[in-house]
């Protein structure tokens, strides 16, 4: 849903809001950064998938402060990975990006 706010009698400013958060998926997103950045950017954190031997998920359970309590973590093959129903947005990241 969109909404439109009127700043003045004469002139109107489009402000598109949100009223739904997207949910995301964050796969092979490693140390962090970049799904903190998807949090702070309005997006909701569902579920964190790694590798076995990553280090993000511990990273990630570390600072749940900041990425949200709502999500879960897959770590091992990818074939054993929760799928998450209703993601909306996979991010993730080559390595050494």
């Amino acid at each position: 849903m969109r909404k439109v706010m009127s700043l003045t009698s004469g002139s109107t400013l489009r402000i598109d809001i949100l009223t739904n958060m997207y949910t995301f998926a964050d796969t092979m997103g490693f140390a962090g950064g970049f799904t903190l950045g998807m949090v702070q950017a309005g997006f909701k954190l569902i579920t964190k998938n790694e590798l076995k031997g990553g280090f993000g998920v511990p990273n990630c359970l570390a600072n749940r402060h900041l990425l949200g309590n709502d999500w879960t973590a897959n770590v091992g093959d990818p074939s054993g990975w929760e799928v998450v129903p209703n993601t909306q947005v996979v991010a993730g990241n080559p390595p050494c990006s």
